[in-house]
């Protein structure tokens, strides 16, 4: 196949098939008495054919994915379809199989052909049965129809189709992740053109083919089965060529120069270098719309004050909340979740809403939160179509819901069965920043907690209208979006500067250290020394960690423990350990000894966060795990009643 790009190869496909000269040993008709729609169709082309129509039929129902040879059913009727033709039939039923999924050599295809042999109870199919469903998809035969390639007449609808993609010059290609995409012209307002890039399955795409085909007929409408087949055939061509190109929601970066997709009509972009930012056209890169709305165009004159107007935070916390949507913009994870804590009427949703807008608003503001789902597809087709991630009042996060975030903000993988099919595969991959509000940290999985830049919302001392506050937020977020773009361009500058300095020591990022250097270089717009947001982010992450193990019994034992004047250092094994921790906290329910270990492992960073540091070695000799325990620098002793039972270490 020289050139798949063109419809002939769909034409000699179905028209040129090898034929096969035998006739069938017995004769299969349609019924006289059938009146269904497309009997008479049916009949003709079972009357005047020969097993080599029956193969064209085959082949453009294979081509158009209404049969699958590679499940045993589809595989099994095709087998009773031929067998009448005899050994020609078979011929034809081993090469078909032989091209599908699942195929075990011709042995196995002639263990199933003579099983034929022996008495069948049920209804098999039979060369009309294909006909049948050929006619019903757009199959034309070249014999007994007027239309088709092979007689001179006009094409079917799909081959119409397939003419005005090529002629609009469509490129059909596949992303990282294997699904294929379309880019198409699109025309603006002001008669100009620019590229769109989505799925070719997509409705969008759908739309543009029916809405072409439509200005070519006047008075039809696509088929759906017809746009079914050029789907099909398109996404094939995509696959045949191979090429592949990365696809990216609302921002890219592509080398030392970020762009942003602002979502307008016109297709413009904002183009962010060590310079400074300014709108363009079509970039360099294939961004898809996913169902986000748009951005305003940035302004100038954006100030920290601007901010602090429209967001009740700390200082502090200010500036946390400003690194993250400076980070948002990053095109390539991980990403930070940020976790907007605030007591009733505190206005931590709306400051959800605020940074979504200021990321990657929804095109109504209704559709900016969401629940975290339970199912994880679910959340996945969600985060396929948004840059930011917005769950809203989320009360707890359970081990496996914050597994869930822990991926998407370091980066996850799923595929799942296509529907309707029985092989096929959808495929995501996808690193999201997510934006979380809640009462209280909704979790005390450390993992989770590491990912976290925690601000509280303040208490709000006057309320105002929802109409009042988005009017004013409104009329500012052009500004303040410009500064968030200003931001990035300094950061962008400072690059160099950030790594010597991390290099030297001066600079000592935490966890989600890219994120962070990346903010570290709009310090200086920030208002900070360099330095001082990875201190900031953590001295948060430190302080949620801290936090967590509170309440834990083997967290309050050993805290309690190294609060005694006496307290020495601890190395034991986990008995020992749980011994040691017994005493004194009989009532506490303490993990197993064969669970203590990997407890400890758990809530290690919350107790150096405490000033507990743990160590866990292996002993070969006695052939098990001990645990060597002290207290750093960072311990702070807590009051502990005099009790006798305090001053007793039974080892």
């Amino acid at each position: 196949m020289d050139d798949v790009g063109n419809s002939d190869f769909i034409r000699s496909l179905l028209d040129n098939a090898e034929p096969f000269p035998l006739e069938p040993e017995r004769q299969t008709s349609s019924r006289s008495g059938d009146r269904t729609p497309g009997a008479e169709s049916v009949s003709a082309a079972i009357n005047a054919g020969s097993l080599a129509r029956l193969q064209n039929a085959l082949n453009f129902l294979v081509l158009a994915e209404r049969i699958d040879l590679g499940s045993y059913g589809d595989w099994f009727n095709l087998a009773c379809a031929l067998k009448p033709y005899g050994e020609a039939g078979f011929t034809l039923f081993d090469r078909l199989s032989s091209e599908a999924g699942g195929y075990e050599g011709e042995e196995a295809c002639r263990h199933k052909w003579d099983e034929l042999d022996r008495p069948y109870d049920g209804k098999p199919f039979t060369a009309a049965t294909y006909f049948k469903l050929a006619l019903e998809a757009g199959w034309q035969d070249p014999e007994t129809s007027s239309g088709g390639s092979s007689g001179g007449g006009k094409p079917d609808a799909a081959i119409v189709v397939l003419d005005q993609a090529e002629a609009e010059g469509d490129e059909h290609w596949l992303a990282q992740d294997g699904q294929a995409y379309v880019s198409f012209r699109k025309a603006v307002p002001d008669g100009e053109f620019h590229l769109v890039h989505a799925l070719i399955a997509s409705g969008a795409y759908r739309g543009v083919l029916q809405s072409r085909y439509l200005a070519e007929k006047a008075t039809k409408v696509l088929p759906k089965q017809q746009e079914d087949a050029a789907i099909g055939i398109l996404t094939y061509r995509a696959y045949e060529k191979g090429t592949r190109h990365s696809v990216f929601l609302r921002s890219a970066m592509v080398g030392d120069v970020c762009y942003v997709e602002l979502g307008r009509a016109d297709g413009k972009v904002v183009k962010i270098d060590a310079a400074g930012y300014s709108v363009v056209g079509d970039a360099p890169v294939r961004f898809t719309r996913g169902s986000r709305g748009e951005l305003p165009l940035p302004e100038q004159g954006g100030t920290l004050e601007l901010f602090a107007r429209h967001f009740n935070l700390s200082r502090p916390d200010l500036i946390r909340n400003i690194g993250f949507c400076i980070g948002s913009f990053r095109s390539a994870g991980p990403f930070a979740i940020l976790l907007i804590e605030g007591g009733s009427g505190s206005g931590k949703s709306s400051l959800g809403d605020r940074n979504i807008a200021l990321t990657d608003p929804p095109v109504e503001q209704a559709n900016a939160r969401f629940s975290l789902s339970s199912d994880e597809r679910n959340l996945h087709v969600h985060a396929s179509h948004a840059k930011v991630l917005f769950f809203d009042n989320l009360s707890t996060i359970g081990a496996r819901d914050a597994d869930t975030l822990c991926r998407i903000s370091t980066g996850a993988s799923s595929s799942y069965r296509t529907h309707h099919t029985m092989t096929e595969e959808t495929q995501f991959s996808l690193v999201r920043p997510v934006i979380a509000t809640c009462i209280a940290t909704p979790s005390d999985r450390n993992d989770l907690l590491s990912r976290c830049l925690r601000v509280t919302a303040l208490p709000i001392t006057e309320y105002r209208t929802e109409e009042e506050l988005s009017r004013a937020f409104e009329a500012d977020r052009p500004k303040m979006l410009g500064f968030l773009f200003e931001a990035i361009s300094l950061a962008l500058r400072n690059r160099p500067e950030v790594e010597k300095a991390r290099a030297d020591g001066l600079i000592k990022p935490p966890r989600l250290a890219d994120f962070a250097l990346f903010v570290e270089g709009a310090s200086e717009i920030l208002g900070l020394r360099p330095g001082e947001f990875c201190a900031l982010l953590s001295d948060e992450q430190g302080s949620m960690q801290a936090e967590a193990v509170l309440g834990d019994p083997v967290a309050e034992a050993l805290i309690t423990y190294f609060s005694r004047d006496d307290a020495t250092g601890i190395d034991k094994s986990a008995r020992e350990l749980l011994d040691l921790l017994k005493v004194g906290n009989r009532y506490a329910e303490f993990p197993a000894v064969n669970k203590l270990r990997g407890h400890l492992d758990r809530i290690k960073p919350g107790l150096l966060a405490n000033g507990i540091a743990i160590d866990m070695y292996q002993d070969r000799h006695a052939k098990a795990w001990r645990m060597r325990i002290s207290r750093t620098s960072a311990f702070t002793p807590i009051a502990v009643p005099t009790q006798p039972e305090l001053s007793r270490d039974p080892f």
